[in-house]
């Protein structure tokens, strides 16, 4: 059952895309824009669902795995349900018109997003690139999330539709790539190890979107950032591509997104 809502969740999205269409056809461009929010707040509902539970668990694999004595994975299991209360009351109360509430919500949101992870021991995972991958997508989560929270109340002065780029970007694809990597990363003894295709697809995208948060603060330089954020998140897709094409063939590795178990999960 609790998997039913990631079909809801693409159906949802579909809906949204065919409104956008057909407003778009006929010129309400204000409304074309308030589907889209509409649409991003169901994108950053499902990001944390399918980020919030993974990320930790993988974590905690890796670190049994390398028999670390340091203090455990956390889960945070009661804030990740108000976290998930949270951005669902946000997708409902935005399009009744309650817009103001629905930025105080993600600006709340993605502060305790930071908090959420405190315990999922970043520092040490950013040395194994497959995880760091993971830590650093949520990290672009919950940035997004609070600076599209704070760019809708007016908090900050910045350009709401130029915020949706650090999930869009930074998030949305930072998942993508770290979790399906994992599917052509196996090695004969058992371990997952991240090629230099892989670090240097997702070192370019990441390049990308801190590149394109950037023609607000630069409006002088606003086209050349732009077009180069687009050459950098074109370049990191080739590069992860171009690594990931042997795992296309060949006998299925399985279990397909998991190394070696720890056996202490």
């Amino acid at each position: 059952m609790r998997k039913l809502g990631y079909p809801a969740a693409v159906m949802g999205l579909s809906l949204c895309d065919t409104v956008f269409l057909i407003e778009a056809a006929v010129g309400n461009v204000w409304y074309c824009l308030d589907v889209a929010h509409i649409a991003f707040a169901g994108m950053l509902l499902l990001l944390f669902s399918a980020g919030a539970r993974p990320v930790p668990a993988f974590t905690r694999n890796w670190q049994a795995q390398q028999d670390d004595a340091g203090p455990p994975v956390r889960n945070a299991t009661q804030l990740r349900t108000l976290l998930m209360g949270m951005l669902f009351m946000a997708l409902a109360v935005k399009p009744a018109g309650f817009a103001a509430a629905a930025s105080a919500i993600w600006a709340a949101a993605g502060t305790m997003m930071l908090w959420f992870i405190r315990g999922w021991r970043t520092g040490k995972a950013l040395f194994n690139p497959l995880l760091a991958a993971q830590h650093l997508a949520f990290v672009w989560l919950a940035f997004g999330t609070l600076a599209f929270g704070a760019a809708g109340l007016g908090i900050i002065a910045y350009p709401v539709p130029d915020t949706l780029h650090a999930n869009t970007i930074g998030a949305m694809t930072g998942f993508i790539m770290a979790i399906s990597v994992r599917a052509g990363s196996h090695r004969p003894d058992g371990e997952m190890r991240a090629g230099a295709g892989f670090t240097a697809g997702c070192t370019l995208v990441w390049l990308a979107a801190c590149t394109r948060l950037a023609p607000p603060l630069l409006p002088a330089f606003s086209q050349s950032l732009t077009t180069t954020a687009a050459v950098l998140w074109c370049a990191g897709w080739l590069a992860f591509i171009a690594a990931f094409l042997p795992a296309l063939s060949g006998p299925i590795r399985r279990p397909v997104l998991s190394g070696r178990s720890s056996g202490r999960l």
